[in-house]
C-alpha cells in the first residue's frame, strides 16, 4: 500500500525537463556523464524455478555479471554434470557447453570443470573430482590441494566437501559423502557465510578474471554467478574477493570457485540455445565438465528494471546529484548524495544518502531534482507496471515524486509523504494509473505512449535540512514492485509446539514468548499436553502435566493444572486449528489469556515423568489484519538421541515470513548453564521433506546483522552453535535439534520473526 500523502507548506517546484529545448537538455545529462555506463540490473524469469539478473555497473571498474537463482525445492528443476566419455584418462571428450545444453536437451549450462590438456584435439582431464548421475569418472588429483566439491543429490540438496589427504602423502581419500552430481573447484570463496576466497594461488583468485562460481543459501537456492572479463571498457573481471561479497549480499553461506577465464560461459535454450555472456577469447570455448539445469517454461514472466542499487558505491545514473540539476531550488551546493555501504540497507549492502541542506535565503521549503543523467543507459521502458524506490528518513514533512519522459515531455508523479520513522519504505506509482500523476503546468495530466525513460526523483521539505536514504530505484513492467525486489515478508507465526522428555534430571521445560502488541493485547492460548498424545499412538507420556504463565520478573499471570474441557478453551483450539485434549475429565492443561507486548515465560511440568508437548498459539479471532503477533519463540530443553531429540514445530500464515533459527549449546555457558550441547545441528522440515541443514554458524557478516536487528544475543564467531535466516512461505515446519556424534545435552532453540 502507498503511504498516504501529507499537506506541508507547498514548497517551490522544481524547473521541470519539459520547459528546455531538446538540445539544451543533452548538453546538460552530457556534462553529467560518467566515463563509463552506470550500473543497470533487469531481473527476469527465463523458466519455473529460475531467477536471472544481469547487472552491468562502472564501479569498481567496468562489469556485466550474470546471476541465476534457481529454486532446488521446485518440482520441476533437475541437475546434471555432464557425463564422461569412458577413458580413464582424458575423461571428457571436448565440447562447449552450448553443445553439451544441446545434446542434453537442458534449459541452462554452465562451464564447471577445471581441465587440462595433453595436445591439442585431445581429450581433457579434469582437475578433481567429477561425477554424474552417481559414477564417480574423474577421481581427485591426490596432490595435497583440496579441490573442494560442489555436490548435488539426487534430490537436489547441496553439499560443498573437500577431500581427505593423509599426512605426509599425496594419496587422496573420497569424503564419506555419497557423490551423485559433482565438480572440484579451486577453493571455497565463501564458507559458513564468511568470505574465504584468496587463500590459494591456483585459480588467480588475486587476479582479474572471467569467473564462474557457485554456491548455494541455507533456504536451498542454488546461485550461479558467472562474470565476463578481460574485455577492456566492456567487462574487465573481478577478484576472488568480489565475488565472495557479491555471493554473500544475494545470501549465499557456502560457495565453490569453478573454472573461470575463457571458459566461463552461460548458455539458455528458450528454446534454441544460445550463449548469454561476452565470450573473453571472442569465442566460445571447448570445456571439461559442465552443469546443467532442466526447467520448465516460466508460468509467472518477469520483466523488472533495477536502475540503482548502488552496489560496491556504484551512483549510476544518479551521480551528479540534486545540488546539480537545474530543476533543484532551495538546497545549497553544500549538499551531499554518498554511497554508503551498510547491512541495513535494504539490499546488496548499499545505499545513496542525500544530505539536503536548507538555503536560508530562500523561504517556503525547498525541492531537490535528482536527475537521471545516463542518455546512454537509460532504456526505452513499457508505459505499464509499477515505478519506484525504497526510501528511508527521519526527516519530518519530506515528500518524494518520479518523473519520468513519455514521448517529448515530462510526467511527475504526485507526492508521495516520506513516513519519518527511521525505516525503509517502498514508494511506488502505476503507469497505467491516471491519478498517480499530477496535472497542471509542470505535468501532463497523464502518461501517453507505448514507452518511458526515466526522468529523476524529486524531493521536497519545508525550511530544515533533510537526510534521505535512497535504495533499489526499478521499473516492474508486469505489477507492483515488492514482490520483484524482496520477499514480501508479510507472514506470521501461527503457533510453536515442542516436543520433550521430562525426565527426573530435566523435571520442566520453559517455553519463552516474545510478543508485539503496538495497539492491543494479544490473545494467547498455550497448552501442555500429555495424555491427550494417546490418542496418536504416543506411548510413556506424562501422566499429569501443569501449567504457568510468568512474565520476566517470575510475576504469575496464569496457571492450570487439568483443563476441564471449559468452552472458551475449546472454541479458541478449534479457531487455531489445534488437535482435541479430549474429554473434560483430561488431566492435559491449558490456559486462554491476554498479554501485552513483553515477553513471557511457560513452565510445563508434570506429576511424573514421560513425554510432553507444549504448545503456543495465536488466538486472535482475526489474526490475518492484527497488528498484535508472536516475535520471537524460544526453548530451553535436553537433546539426547532416538526419542528424546528436541523436536518443535511452527506455523507460518498470512505470508512470505523471514526467520532466524538458532540453537544454541556452547553460548550458553558464558550465561552459567552446565551441561551444555557441545555441537547443535539444526534441520528444519517443511512437512516431511528436508528444507534447510546448519551445522556451524560460521560467524558471517549476515547472521551478525540479523542477530542484532532482532535483539538476540551474540555467538563468538568460532563457536559449535547453530543459525541460519530462511524466508518461508505459509505452511507447517518442524525444527530438530540434534547433537554431532550423537552427543546429548541442554541446548536452546530460538525462532525469530526477522521484519
Amino acid at each position: 500500500m502507498n503511504p498516504p500523502c501529507a499537506t506541508p507548506p507547498r514548497p517551490l517546484e522544481p524547473l521541470p525537463a519539459a520547459r528546455f529545448p531538446r538540445a539544451a537538455l543533452a548538453v546538460l545529462a552530457l556534462a553529467f556523464l560518467p566515463a563509463s555506463a552506470p550500473a543497470i540490473i533487469t531481473v527476469s524469469q527465463p523458466f519455473a524455478g529460475v531467477r536471472y539478473t544481469h547487472r552491468t555497473q562502472r564501479l569498481p571498474r567496468p562489469l556485466s555479471i550474470h546471476l541465476l537463482e534457481i529454486d532446488l525445492t521446485h518440482p520441476q528443476i533437475r541437475c546434471l554434470i555432464s557425463p564422461g566419455n569412458g577413458a580413464t584418462r582424458g575423461e571428457n571428450t571436448p565440447r562447449t557447453v552450448r553443445q553439451f545444453v544441446t545434446t542434453s536437451r537442458a534449459q541452462i549450462g554452465i562451464n564447471a570443470s577445471f581441465f587440462l590438456s595433453s595436445a591439442e584435439g585431445a581429450n581433457y582431464d579434469n582437475r578433481g573430482l567429477v561425477a554424474s548421475a552417481g559414477e564417480i569418472y574423474s577421481p581427485f588429483d591426490g596432490d595435497n590441494r583440496p579441490w573442494p566439491v560442489l555436490n548435488i543429490s539426487a534430490d537436489n540438496f547441496v553439499q560443498i566437501v573437500s577431500q581427505a589427504v593423509q599426512p605426509s602423502t599425496t594419496t587422496a581419500v573420497l569424503p564419506a559423502i555419497p557423490l551423485y552430481n559433482a565438480v572440484s573447484g579451486s577453493e571455497r570463496t565463501v564458507t559458513n557465510g564468511r568470505n574465504t576466497a584468496g587463500a590459494v594461488g591456483y585459480g588467480e583468485p588475486q587476479l582479474l578474471h572471467p569467473r564462474t562460481v557457485a554456491g548455494v543459501t541455507p533456504d536451498r537456492r542454488l546461485v550461479l554467478l558467472l562474470v565476463d572479463g578481460r574485455q577492456r571498457g566492456v567487462s574487465e573481471g573481478m577478484y576472488g574477493r568480489e565475488l565472495a561479497e557479491l555471493l554473500i549480499q544475494y545470501g549465499v553461506v557456502d560457495a565453490v570457485n569453478l573454472d573461470g577465464g575463457g571458459s566461463t560461459t552461460l548458455v539458455f535454450a528458450d528454446p534454441t540455445p544460445r550463449v548469454l555472456n561476452g565470450a573473453s577469447d571472442g569465442t566460445e570455448r571447448a570445456v571439461g565438465a559442465s552443469l546443467g539445469i532442466f526447467a520448465a517454461p516460466a508460468t509467472t514472466p518477469r520483466d523488472t528494471l533495477i536502475y540503482a542499487d548502488f552496489y560496491a558505491g556504484d551512483r549510476a545514473g544518479f551521480a551528479a546529484g540534486p545540488a546539480a540539476s537545474a530543476g533543484t531550488q532551495g538546497v545549497l551546493d553544500t549538499s551531499t548524495h554518498a554511497a554508503e555501504q551498510s547491512l541495513a540497507a535494504v539490499a546488496r549492502g548499499w545505499f545513496q544518502r542525500l544530505t539536503l541542506r536548507d538555503d536560508p535565503a530562500i523561504v517556503a521549503g525547498w525541492s531537490a531534482r535528482h536527475a537521471w543523467n545516463s542518455e546512454p543507459e537509460n532504456p526505452a521502458r513499457p508505459t505499464r507496471g509499477f515505478i519506484g524506490f525504497y526510501a528511508r528518513t527521519t526527516s519530518p514533512g519530506t515528500q518524494a515524486a518520479i518523473a519520468v519522459n513519455p514521448a517529448d515531455a515530462t510526467v511527475r508523479g504526485i507526492r508521495r509523504a516520506l513516513i519519518a520513522d527511521g525505516a525503509w519504505h517502498l514508494y511506488e506509482w502505476n503507469l497505467e494509473r491516471a491519478d498517480d500523476w499530477e496535472t497542471g503546468p509542470v505535468s501532463l495530466a497523464r502518461i501517453t505512449g507505448p514507452a518511458f525513460t526515466l526522468d529523476s526523483i524529486q524531493f521536497f521539505g519545508p525550511d530544515a535540512d533533510a537526510v534521505i536514504d535512497l535504495d533499489l530505484v526499478a521499473h516492474n513492467a508486469l505489477g507492483p514492485l515488492a514482490p520483484e525486489l524482496l520477499p514480501a515478508n508479510d507472514g506470521r507465526f501461527a503457533n510453536l509446539s515442542v516436543r520433550t522428555v521430562l525426565t527426573a534430571a530435566a523435571p520442566a521445560l520453559h517455553l519463552g514468548i516474545s510478543v508485539a502488541a503496538p495497539d492491543a493485547p494479544l490473545p494467547l492460548l498455550v497448552r501442555a499436553a500429555g495424555p491427550a498424545l494417546g490418542t496418536f499412538g504416543v506411548t510413556g507420556t506424562v501422566a499429569d502435566p501443569r501449567l504457568r504463565i510468568t512474565d520476566t520478573h517470575a510475576t504469575l499471570i496464569a496457571g492450570n493444572d487439568n483443563w476441564a474441557g471449559a468452552p472458551p478453551l475449546t472454541a479458541a483450539a478449534d479457531r487455531v486449528g489445534a488437535f482435541p485434549l479430549g474429554p473434560a475429565t483430561s488431566l492435559d492443561a491449558a490456559i486462554l489469556t491476554t498479554v501485552p507486548a513483553g515477553n513471557f515465560f511457560a513452565e510445563i511440568a508434570g506429576a511424573g515423568t514421560g513425554i510432553a508437548v507444549a504448545e503456543a498459539y495465536d488466538a486472535s479471532e482475526n489474526a490475518a489484519v492484527s497488528t498484535s503477533r508472536l516475535v520471537n519463540l524460544s526453548t530451553r530443553s535436553r537433546t539426547a538421541p532416538g526419542d528424546a531429540t528436541l523436536v518443535a514445530g511452527f506455523v507460518v500464515t498470512s505470508g512470505t515470513q523471514r526467520v532466524l533459527v538458532r540453537a544454541i549449546g556452547p553460548g550458553l555457558a558464558g550465561f552459567g548453564v552446565a551441561e551444555t550441547l557441545p555441537d547443535p545441528q539444526l534441520a528444519v522440515y517443511a512437512g516431511a521433506t528436508l528444507h534447510a541443514l546448519n551445522d556451524d554458524w560460521g560467524g558471517g557478516p549476515v547472521l551478525t546483522d540479523t542477530f542484532a536487528r532482532v535483539g538476540a544475543f551474540e555467538l563468538d564467531p568460532s563457536s559449535r552453535d547453530a543459525a541460519m535466516v530462511l524466508t518461508l512461505v505459509p505452511g507447517a515446519y518442524s525444527v530438530h535439534v540434534r547433537g554431532a556424534n550423537d552427543t546429548s545435552g541442554t541446548v536452546l532453540l530460538e525462532l525469530y520473526g526477522v521484519r
